[in-house]
């Protein structure tokens, strides 16, 4: 069973307050994350919170201007940050192959109304073999040990759930 967050519990571990969920689903930006339930409030998974904590970093700090692609960047980066964050489990091949891409891009945006298109790296190196243009790159482990003391209750509450140590 994975726990579900209110937007109380999300504001606490994403810092996105109450009032910016309501917009930030209001204009669309949050389709496909989050769960209505039959009460009509919202619940989120724990990689729900994840993702918009990293959306909510990337625009605070002006890394990426567009909130959608922030929000889809944050989308893609959360898993290489989210097994990290996770009680290392030398089983799960997919936790070991995820904690092995070290850095995320995000690149291609070039012209108005272009998507932008995303890559993970095991180097650094390998993102500049590539003419990207304009390129935003991030480090998944900067990102996680930054995140770590706000996501820490979300990953236990998550983690509980589970069954889990």
């Amino acid at each position: 069973m994975n726990y579900l967050f209110d937007p109380t519990e999300l504001h606490k571990f994403s810092g996105l307050t109450q009032d910016g969920q309501r917009d930030w689903r209001r204009r669309g930006f949050m389709d496909g994350i989050g769960q209505v339930q039959p009460n009509g409030r919202w619940k989120y998974s724990a990689p729900d919170v994840v993702k918009l904590a990293l959306a909510r970093l990337f625009v605070s700090r002006r890394l990426v201007a567009d909130l959608n692609d922030a929000i889809r960047f944050g989308s893609y980066v959360a898993q290489f940050v989210w097994f990290r964050l996770e009680p290392d489990n030398a089983r799960d091949k997919w936790q070991q192959k995820s904690k092995e891409v070290r850095f995320a891009a995000a690149f291609g945006a070039l012209r108005e109304g272009d998507e932008m298109q995303f890559e993970v790296y095991h180097d650094l190196a390998s993102v500049f073999t590539l003419n990207l243009g304009a390129a935003v790159v991030v480090s998944c482990e900067v990102l996680t040990e930054e995140l770590r003391p706000h996501l820490a209750g979300a990953v236990a509450a998550h983690m509980a759930a589970r069954g889990a140590n």
